[in-house]
């Protein structure tokens, strides 16, 4: 009795206030202490999911758990050059981003794995290619895996084409061994058109021809039913796209000889000329800024017209 306590009721324990959840996320004021929580936010680090049930899976209270991350990135793949020929190397570019964290680019060409690279972008240079059609496409993966494919894309591979042309041959390699009347497509293979371009009614008929005599092979006219006439006939070169500059070289007579250049339209884009001499091999050449000349024309009324070789700047 001196505690002043009922001896018939018996005594309540105690509570320890450590004990205590206070903000009821299910851990007492000593598991906040433990684990660094705030005792009265039952969320500490805001992320939508109590304390105590954070600790109880495992996982930090104190760091807001993410979501699962199920957005692909984004990924696009180019090309250059433009037009790849069969001599040419072509270089694959594949940039990629991601909302959170980009892991790999995979190239893969004609279906089979390129490189791999590990930042953005992913380059890789291939070829030459043979002539005829290149697929391409790319994949890029985040840390979780999700993946996005730019699907399979195509480009062409054309033949390559030389800047520098003379008349020994057809574009398929058959030898020229002698005078033959061109019907203007023959070497379409190569970008070029030829075709005579008579001035007035001298030689009206005439047709580009490729003449084979002691000056060798050149690029000539002539009347498909005589051979022998319309040397002295001017050829016009068309262009199958437009050029920058076109360089003749040629045989001809002690004359002035003119080469005009045109664009698509038809409109003359200036001339350059040249004096002949017999049997020596001389050279014109007209240049615009741009590529584009669409066709020229070259030659003298009535003085022969040998040409030996087209170099054509691109």
């Amino acid at each position: 009795m001196r505690r002043g306590t009922n001896p018939l009721r018996p005594e309540e324990p105690t509570q320890d206030p450590r004990k205590a959840d206070v903000d009821g996320d299910g851990l007492t004021l000593e598991d906040e202490e433990k684990v660094g929580t705030d005792p009265n936010n039952p969320d500490t680090d805001g992320d939508g999911v109590w304390d105590g049930d954070e600790v109880k899976r495992g996982t930090d209270p104190l760091r807001p758990e993410t979501s699962a991350d199920t957005n692909p990135p984004t990924v696009q793949i180019s090309y250059e050059p433009a037009n790849p020929t069969t001599d040419n190397q072509v270089t694959f570019t594949a940039q990629a981003w991601d909302d959170r964290e980009l892991d790999r680019i995979e190239i893969l060409v004609n279906a089979a794995m390129a490189t791999t690279c590990y930042s953005s972008p992913c380059v890789y240079t291939g070829g030459p290619y043979p002539q005829g059609t290149v697929s391409y496409g790319a994949n890029a993966y985040d840390r979780a895996e999700n993946r996005a494919w730019t699907e399979y894309q195509y480009l062409t591979i054309a033949p390559y084409v030389s800047n520098s042309f003379d008349f020994d041959v057809f574009p398929d390699g058959t030898p020229i061994y002698g005078t033959t009347v061109l019907g203007g497509g023959e070497f379409s293979a190569w970008g070029l058109y030829f075709s005579a371009a008579p001035q007035g009614d001298y030689c009206a008929g005439a047709q580009a021809a490729v003449r084979v005599d002691v000056y060798g092979n050149y690029l000539s006219a002539a009347l498909p039913y005589d051979l022998d006439s319309c040397a002295g006939t001017p050829v016009r070169i068309q262009f199958a796209s437009p050029v920058r500059g076109v360089t003749i070289r040629f045989f001809g007579a002690s004359v002035d000889y003119q080469l005009n250049a045109y664009d698509q339209a038809g409109s003359w884009l200036g001339g350059s000329s040249q004096q002949g001499e017999l049997g020596q091999l001389r050279e014109v050449t007209h240049r615009w800024a741009d590529p584009v000349i669409s066709y020229v024309e070259f030659g003298h009324q009535t003085a022969m017209t040998a040409i030996v070789e087209i170099i054509i700047e691109r």
